[in-house]
């Protein structure tokens, strides 16, 4: 008996020894540059030493936002979703509160026909913004945040159909995060001749971006919130987000642009870590 229990615990340990953190996630159009990538892997392979090895796997399967939150509760097919903060889905899974852009999905810019820019751009108030019809994608925790705010949005079931859909007159408006809009207008409009940024004014929503880990998996988000705090102290992390945002940055031109703060009711505000090193300087004022 003595010899069958100790076979069967050196059994555990060797395969907890030989075991890896298997990081699964569906991609998606918010995994089109690279930075996610790059920022996980160096997460993980910096904690290598304490947690062992890692796999990444990325799906290319298209599914609904419905089955998505099925399978990421599973954690099988999936077990990591990054995207905007809301108390629901920090109830769902968990959250590992670094916000990944800084902050920097706070700032929507406003995308009009081409024709239409000027006559938004002296926009000032939220009552002004109102009066306008936005088109967003049905499963974005923005979209709630705009329904919540007494906004008139039209429902768009894929992100791809946003731009097709406001030059056929379907709304008037529609926000993207200063890290997106100009990749995505320069691969639907390269000659910049259907849509616009609307210059001058843009829209503030408090929306950290987080990586959200199935409740399946948390030595994986034990890790991660590990390896990405140790690349927040020693610099990588920044080194990182600048190299891939700083020309976004310097094209919205935040420092000129009038902002209309739309509140979230979906995020409980005292949930949000306050640390200066986790957000970009004109948003930690915000926060306090």
């Amino acid at each position: 008996m003595k010899l069958i229990v100790c076979f069967f615990s050196l059994f555990i340990f060797c395969n907890q020894a030989y075991s890896k953190d298997t990081f699964k996630m569906l991609v998606n159009s918010h995994y089109v540059t690279g930075y996610w990538d790059e920022l996980v892997r160096e997460a993980l392979e910096i904690t290598a030493k304490e947690y062992g090895e890692y796999d990444i796997r990325l799906y290319k399967e298209v599914i609904g936002n419905e089955r998505h939150t099925a399978e990421l509760q599973k954690g099988e097919l999936v077990n990591v979703r990054i995207g905007v903060a809301s108390d629901e889905r920090q109830k769902m899974y968990i959250p590992v509160k670094i916000p990944l852009r800084k902050g920097l999905l706070n700032y929507r810019l406003l995308v009009a026909k081409k024709s239409d820019e000027v006559k938004y751009s002296q926009l000032t108030t939220l009552d002004e913004l109102r009066k306008f019809k936005f088109g967003l994608v049905d499963s974005w925790v923005t979209t709630d945040i705009l329904k919540r705010n007494s906004f008139d949005v039209v429902p768009v079931n894929d992100s791809g159909r946003l731009f097709g859909m406001l030059a056929a007159d379907r709304y008037d408006l529609t926000m993207r995060g200063t890290n997106e809009v100009f990749t995505e207008l320069n691969i639907d409009d390269p000659n910049g001749e259907k849509y616009a940024v609307v210059p001058n004014i843009g829209v503030y929503i408090n929306t950290p971006t987080y990586i959200f880990v199935s409740k399946q998996a948390p030595v994986l988000a034990e890790r991660l919130t590990k390896g990405l705090e140790i690349m927040l102290d020693n610099g990588q992390f920044d080194e990182i987000f600048y190299r891939w945002h700083k020309d976004h940055i310097d094209k919205a031109n935040l420092k000129k642009r009038f902002f209309i703060e739309i509140d979230n009711p979906t995020l409980t505000l005292d949930a949000i870590p306050k640390e200066k090193k986790y957000w970009l300087p004109s948003v930690l004022s915000k926060l306090e």
